[in-house]
């Protein structure tokens, strides 16, 4: 539905049904979550006579200065969680007089206000790190160009989350101000400007967007912006659905994934409750949703990690209102993952209203082999409990996806609950992590993953630099190869590289085949396998190493003698984290297939 006077009549037909209790309702004294509460109640404790967190120009210019961003991204963030916990706790008191024995009712209302008109003063509401692909060139935002990214956005919808709550008890000229800046700053922009990069984009910054615009508008806009901006929204998110494949999957990686599709529930519980169900996003594309939803499961290792390929952390603390909402709205049978602090959570609000469910033990069931063809990853486990022993990941694509690595034919092999063979993740973000020297850091480029330097060179970065795949099966053995010529740069000198995978469940046994041709054969080519993990390597023999768990160890050997086989140590991979690789160099004459044979089958015993 994307004709503004058919948006607006629905919505003058309907009347919304608000996702949270209004302040006073009994819903906040006996349905939200202790545990929540609790961090919620202790941020507020801290925030009273404490100064409003400081955005100083200093901060937001050392991301232009230094490549630090964190200083000004946590005050500016600082500031709009204080602004939901006093929310909450003034709707709280409302419903019962002095239940948390926290501030006197009249400090908490000054405390919002303060806020309120310190987020209303700000020169803009976007993160100094977005500056540049908003097209500007300056180093501090300009206050008379309200650009949108993220984090303006999430704002919007903050802000009128907390008037929802708090507008009887605020002064009626600081209301005014917020509903200005609203108007100035997002309804405007978005609804008369077509240059935001985002507004037509596949990645996750799309629905972000989109969902805080739609939010802030719904509770908010009246009837002047209602209508036009939901029906230029509804035009453009969905293509973030149409950037997973038919299998559900994204190239951002489970971290984006929580943040990107969370905001689509977010946004389609907007639109559903302000329009009775009569517009959704869901139900426009419902089969793709469902597929997107079960993409944790397809990619859970154990506990808290998950397959970590592009731009996510060894492990990712997902939001529970996520799996609650479509456990709720589509039926998918889902538990809920552990709540892990206000500081791990976005909507907190909602967080704080989500029953902690338990009818299924968390992760319950896995797909023993689940091939997302769309972004070339395979996931091979052993079996298809709640806790396989081995679980297996393969990924092909192309090097310009968005939080690109450059990591074709990378792998995962996790074993009794530890990525042996690991997959380093991100680094701190900082200016070059999404600009020109992004692949100077080891995580991004593949000096940082398991993949291997022919002559000298490593995998390039952009879209024509992509893999294939070439042939994959399923049974017994399960297998798959991939067409890897084209993810180096013509230096290599190699005219062909060929990975292939087979996994042989019975014995749990995975092997390695790696195929190279030089483009010419006057000289050899020189290659050098590399793996990493978190977990220390040892030389065995000539052609052997063994890595080693917590619980358990796995050994790998090659079928010929390497010019050296040798063990490095960095102190400092990725967010001062320790992380081993092995390096195999070969000098290879004419077309030759490598053979590495991993024994993950428990040959030497689990570690008790």
């Amino acid at each position: 539905m994307t004709d503004s006077r058919r948006v607006e009549d629905v919505l003058r037909r309907t009347s919304p049904d608000f996702p949270v209790p209004p302040s006073g309702a009994e819903t906040w004294i006996r349905e939200a979550r202790p545990d929540v509460w609790a961090d919620m109640r202790e941020l507020v404790a801290e925030s009273s006579g404490s100064a409003i967190p400081e955005l100083r120009a200093r901060d937001i210019l050392a991301f232009a200065r230094s490549g630090d961003r964190d200083v000004f991204q946590d005050a500016h963030h600082r500031r709009r969680q204080e602004l939901v916990c006093l929310a909450a706790a003034l709707a709280r008191d409302v419903a019962q007089p002095g239940v948390d024995d926290l501030l006197e009712r009249d400090e908490v209302i000054e405390s919002i206000q303060d806020r309120l008109w310190a987020v209303c003063e700000e020169s803009s509401w976007i993160l100094s790190a977005h500056l540049w692909n908003n097209g500007l060139s300056s180093d501090l935002p300009p206050p008379d160009i309200h650009m949108i990214d993220l984090a303006a956005a999430q704002t919007a919808l903050t802000l009128c989350e907390i008037l929802y709550l708090t507008e009887d008890y605020l002064h009626p000229e600081i209301v005014d101000r917020v509903d200005h800046e609203l108007e100035q700053r997002i309804y405007r922009p978005y609804l008369y400007r077509n240059n935001f990069h985002w507004m037509t984009s596949y990645h996750n910054w799309n629905v972000v967007c989109h969902a805080g615009i739609a939010g802030a508008v719904l509770y908010r806009g009246g009837s002047r912006y209602r209508g036009p901006i939901i029906a230029k929204i509804l035009q453009h998110v969905g293509r973030y659905i149409d950037g997973h494949d038919e299998q559900g999957s994204t190239p951002e990686g489970i971290m984006v994934w929580n943040y990107g599709f969370g905001h689509l529930c977010l946004l389609n519980d907007y639109l559903e409750r302000w329009t009775a169900g009569e517009i959704s996003v869901f139900r426009e594309q419902e089969a793709k949703v469902r597929e997107i939803a079960d993409f944790p499961r397809r990619v859970h290792l154990s506990g808290e990690e998950f397959v970590n390929f592009s731009d996510c952390d060894r492990t990712t603390r997902l939001t529970p209102f996520v799996f609650d909402y479509l456990h709720t709205r589509l039926g998918i049978p889902l538990s809920l993952p552990p709540y892990a602090g206000i500081k791990e959570h976005d909507y907190i609000l909602r967080v704080l209203f989500t029953p902690a469910r338990s009818e299924l033990p968390w992760m319950a069931s896995h797909p023993k082999t689940v091939f997302f063809e769309g972004n070339q990853w395979l996931i091979l486990r052993s079996d298809d409990s709640a806790s396989p022993r081995v679980t297996i990941a393969t990924r092909g694509g192309h090097n310009g996806e968005s939080h690109n690595h450059n990591d074709l034919g990378a792998f995962i092999v996790h074993v009794a609950g530890e990525s042996l063979i690991a997959e380093l993740g991100r680094d701190r973000f900082t200016r070059d992590t999404f600009a020109g020297d992004r692949y100077a850091a080891l995580a991004y480029s593949s000096r940082g993953h398991s993949v291997p330097r022919i002559q000298g060179c490593f995998q390039s970065p952009g879209e024509s630099f992509r893999s294939r795949v070439l042939h994959r099966e399923s049974g017994a053995v399960e297998r798959i190869s991939y067409d890897l010529t084209a993810a180096y740069p013509p230096e290599a000198g190699c005219a062909l590289f060929h990975r292939s995978f087979a996994y042989r469940r019975r014995d749990d046994v995975l092997e390695i085949l790696d195929e190279f041709r030089p483009a010419s054969d006057a000289h050899p080519l020189d290659v050098e396998e590399v793996f990493w993990s978190f977990n220390p390597f040892t030389i065995v023999t000539d052609t052997e190493f063994m890595v080693s768990g917590n619980r358990t160890r796995i050994s790998g050997r090659f079928d010929r003698q390497p010019v050296s086989l040798s063990v490095d140590k960095m102190t400092d991979a990725v967010q001062g984290k320790t992380a081993w690789c092995v390096r195999a160099r070969f000098q290879l004459v004419g077309t030759t297939v490598l053979s590495l044979t991993m024994d993950l089958g428990n040959t030497q015993g689990d570690k008790t």
